[in-house]
């Protein structure tokens, strides 16, 4: 059964006012009455010049209990004013006492709602991802049934909600559209790289304010572990009114005194860390800091640029023909110092650090260290070793196949440092990763006859030597035989795995956010990445190398690859 309703939401999308009225739903759906007069919506604000701003209506006389809770619901749509129209959904008693920070579940929008007494109600719907009140961002596959309880009050004649969850419910598409991702940043332990932990925070005036409130709270539990990700903000120190404020473009974050408690330099890295987190507001271009409201005069940081991105050559690194280098339209141009001395070795993996000055390659005889300088040493000579990986450090890990757990690093001296796993149950791995920044590891594993594909932090000792592989979290992985996976960007991962019928299938991930099925393609074998996701390259089984082409398809572009090398 169908009825004609009103649509009482209002939208701007990139600075046009698109007043949606009237609408044919189908019975049942959320945040729609069923019954009452026609209600003008909102006004709409005019919040940024390409903000996409949604204006739900307030209460109107007479509404029902489930009237009142589907209004209070749509309402989710908008967090202007601290979700100030779903407020007015809420007994006066109740108005400030709702979290509406505390949470969000998405749902995909179907939603069943019931009375369970004369004054309260549940809403039943299913939980595709949440996000916590720091920004923290969780996918659920598949998604998981919740049901929700709300308890009504009548005032003044009017049913108001009385009880309702802290957080908010909004479906799928709403909240695409009006959360946005923000990396906030934090550091290496050495104060030399700027790491990006993922958040999310619905967009307008106040997302500079809940960035510098989540960034003041630190990094994410699994980052923060061991120590492997620190902050230079002082324990305790906090935001002096609960605002940041920008004023031509400049945003002044005006903190309590306990910042003036960090060792030298901290407030040259604080400055580092907001100006980064904050980098990703449209409306700000500068920072400054305060401290109760006086402005601080911030000489240049010991490391005035830390490295937010570690940008290295975008083109393809192979072995091609017997030639290793860098790959132009046609040829192979070679790397000065490093082709001659990996081209002798006839290595089966490559990586290379960013100064195109050593290389990890795995060889017949194992694991050799590659020096432009002083030439070849074998490191590890351990069998069925995976590719080597090179971190930031210099460190060379390695680890055979069929024992996931006995990963050692290896320093450039020969000395070997045996790691603590967090994968006790896994029997085999294909693929270990390190961020460019040095903090994050990725690993694909087949564990208890699964595939798994995990993010974990780098925890380490003197000279930045690597010991901990940190509590991992679990990344979307196709279901197959793992073959490969590889950083796209400081904050994307892809997975390779073989399906039963033999296509190649790969998944892209971003840590923190969402996960993304990229094009098929039928027999490749490794991975490569660059410095954003469409220097992806993949090389098949024939020796073709391909590499994506936006999100549609891959674009062959060279062949008799026989090694895709990794630029660390």
């Amino acid at each position: 059964m169908t009825s004609v309703s009103w649509h009482r939401t209002a939208v701007k999308i990139s600075g046009a006012i698109l007043a949606l009225t009237m609408s044919v739903s189908i019975a049942g759906c959320s945040g729609i009455p069923r019954s009452g007069e026609v209600h003008q919506g909102q006004p709409v604000s005019q919040e940024g010049p390409n903000a996409i701003e949604f204006l739900p209506a307030s209460p109107f006389d007479g509404a029902t209990q489930e009237q009142i809770l589907r209004g209070f619901l749509d309402a989710a749509s908008s967090p202007q004013d601290d979700f100030a129209i779903a407020r007015q959904y809420l007994g006066s008693a109740f108005k400030t006492s709702w979290d509406a920070s505390a949470s969000v579940n998405v749902d995909l929008g179907i939603r069943s709602i019931a009375s369970t007494g004369a004054n309260s109600s549940t809403l039943k719907t299913e939980t595709s991802a949440t996000v916590d009140a720091r920004g923290q961002y969780s996918e659920i596959k598949p998604g998981v049934p919740i049901t929700l309880t709300y308890e009504f009050i009548n005032e003044g004649g009017q049913w108001r909600l009385s009880s309702a969850p802290d957080g908010v419910v909004i479906d799928r598409f709403t909240f695409d559209q009006i959360f946005a991702t923000h990396a906030l940043y934090f550091y290496d332990p050495t104060f030399t790289h700027l790491v990006p932990d993922l958040r999310w925070f619905p967009s307008g005036s106040s997302t500079p304010t809940r960035i510098m409130k989540a960034l003041l709270l630190g990094p994410a539990a699994w980052l923060a572990e061991g120590g492997a990700v620190v902050t230079a903000f002082p324990k305790g120190a906090a935001l002096v009114a609960d605002a940041v404020p920008i004023v031509s473009r400049v945003a002044s974050v005006d903190l309590t005194p306990q910042v003036l408690e960090a060792p030298a330099g901290g407030l040259q890295h604080m400055l580092a860390q907001a100006a980064a987190s904050l980098n990703s507001v449209d409306t700000v271009s500068d920072v400054q800091l305060l401290v109760d409201g006086n402005v601080q005069q911030i000489a240049t940081a010991p490391n005035p640029n830390p490295d937010l991105t570690a940008r290295v050559d975008g083109r393809p690194l192979v072995m091609a023909d017997g030639t290793f280098g860098f790959l132009n339209e046609t040829a192979v141009e070679p790397v000065a110092g490093l082709s001659p001395l990996l081209e002798s070795l006839n290595p089966s993996a490559v990586t290379v650090d960013s100064t195109l000055s050593l290389a990890a390659a795995r060889t017949e005889a194992g694991v050799a260290l590659v020096r432009s300088t002083s030439g070849v040493t074998i490191l590890d000579s351990r069998p069925n070793l995976i590719s080597p990986v090179l971190d930031s450090s210099n460190y060379i890990w390695t680890v055979p196949a069929d024992a996931p757990s006995q990963v050692i690093a290896y320093s450039t001296d020969g000395q070997a440092t045996p790691l603590t796993t967090p994968w006790p149950t896994a029997t085999r791995i294909v693929a270990l990763n390190i961020s460019r920044d040095g903090s994050r590891v990725v690993a694909l594993l087949e564990d208890s006859g699964r595939t798994r594909f995990v993010a974990a932090n780098i925890q380490r000792g003197d000279r930045n030597r690597p010991t901990v592989i940190g509590t991992p979290i679990e990344l979307a992985v196709d279901a197959g035989t793992p073959l490969d996976a590889a950083w796209a960007d400081a904050v994307t991962v892809v997975s390779l795995v073989q399906a039963a019928d033999g296509t190649s299938l790969m998944m892209s991930q971003t840590i923190g956010g969402q996960s993304e099925r990229l094009p098929d393609s039928m027999a490749a074998i490794s991975l490569a990445g660059g410095n954003v996701i469409t220097q992806l390259r993949v090389r098949a089984s024939d020796g073709s190398l391909s590499v994506l082409r936006g999100s549609a398809y891959w674009q062959v572009v060279f062949s008799k690859v026989t090694v895709l090398a990794t630029l660390q």
